[in-house]
């Protein structure tokens, strides 16, 4: 009888590159696998800021009250309730809980069960939000609250990053350094598409929000080369900031050299990216998430043969300086990428994107994977 797998997210799975690859090696390892998320038993609904402001209200006890607090503020949002019970009814013989706002729900239905549970942590949790004010005054203690509390319990921990497997050993004093596994997208075998020196076409993909410098890159077309232009390929969240992101473009006189292109499934990402240039990670802000972050994107431009060029970023540096395919900047700066294009001509990018080709077949899910089997064929022995 094959084991019976959990798989949990407070994402829309289906639109979830990280959560779908794990789901596939699981059933490829002959699992079988109940997602739970949005769209899987889970309905998402957007939150106005009234709304907001009482969720906010909700957790400010966990700088008050500590543990208890966190706890309050965790079992008050009817979605965790309801994450409990519907793990309870599954009843997996293992359960991946994906990123902290899983985790208590998790941890106690694990318990229940007597079943163990795996612990991806996508992000650095306490810092991930830690440009926004109100986020910072609100949710820090809260969250690292719940991690302290049940991180110990998970059979083993995954993460995206070497920083950040170091930030959550340090943060818990975890006695084994967190499991790395990189956001890697399955391999395609693309070719690099020679560039245009007349047209030098520059991609970014993902969402729109803030924290992830669009606005800084957008103010820094005007001062580009002429034959530099701008693709964003996403959408907003919320929506109003894809709006302004466009306003914003008009403000500036360059809106015939920033193209907005709608969500493109991921399945389709990497032949999408394939038609661009250069790839964009291009970040703001200097806190302990950004300066680990190794977000999907960049692994996806690599797959699609781009240069990749990105904004300051330790592990992001690591990556690019160990393969050689792009550079990184000394800061967001839209005046610091604008100086850095002006030094490419098409045979550098074109030198870059060989060295991205070459490093696609070691940057890709097929290898990263392997680690998340040798993990569950030693738990479910």
């Amino acid at each position: 009888m094959s084991a019976r797998v959990c798989q949990v997210s407070f994402s829309q799975i289906d639109d979830d590159p990280r959560v779908l690859r794990a789901i596939s090696a699981f059933e490829d390892e002959g699992y079988e696998v109940f997602p739970v998320g949005y769209g899987y038993g889970l309905e998402y609904s957007a939150m106005d800021m009234k709304e907001k402001l009482w969720i906010a209200l909700r957790k400010l006890p966990a700088k008050i009250l500590r543990g208890p607090g966190a706890e309050l503020g965790y079992w008050l949002k009817g979605e965790n309730r309801r994450l409990y019970k519907r793990i309870l009814e599954i009843k997996p013989d293992i359960i991946h809980a994906n990123d902290w706002n899983t985790l208590p729900a998790v941890a106690h239905a694990a318990k229940k069960l007597k079943v163990p549970f795996v612990y991806d942590s996508h992000e650095f949790g306490v810092g991930q939000g830690a440009h926004k004010k109100l986020w910072n005054l609100v949710y820090p203690a809260y969250i690292h609250q719940l991690e302290k509390r049940y991180i110990g319990a998970a059979a083993h921990v995954t993460t995206v990053s070497h920083g950040i497997a170091t930030l959550l050993q340090q943060a818990y004093n975890l006695p084994v350094l967190p499991t790395i596994l990189r956001s890697t997208p399955d391999f395609v075998e693309v070719q690099a598409g020679k560039t245009d020196a007349s047209r030098i076409l520059v991609q970014y993909h993902g969402i729109f929000t803030s924290g992830r410098g669009l606005e800084n890159l957008i103010r820094s077309v005007p001062l580009w080369p002429e034959n530099f232009q701008l693709r964003l390929t996403g959408r907003g969240r919320p929506d109003e900031y894809k709006t302004m992101l466009e306003q914003l473009a008009g403000e500036l006189g360059v809106s015939d050299r920033v193209e907005f292109v709608p969500f493109v499934p991921h399945e389709q990402l990497v032949s999408h990216a394939n038609e661009a240039d250069i790839g964009m990670c291009f970040g703001e802000g200097n806190t302990d998430q950004l300066k680990h972050a190794l977000p999907n994107k960049a692994f996806e431009y690599v797959m699609a043969g781009l240069m990749v060029v990105c904004g300051p970023g330790a592990e992001l540096k690591r990556l690019v300086d160990d393969y050689g395919h792009g550079i990184t900047l000394a800061d967001n700066a839209p005046q610091t990428l604008a100086d850095a294009f002006k030094q490419l001509d098409a045979a550098t990018i074109d030198a870059h994107k060989k060295k991205a080709i070459t490093a696609a077949k070691d940057l890709c899910w097929e290898n990263e994977k392997k680690k998340l089997t040798r993990i569950y064929r030693n738990l479910l022995k």
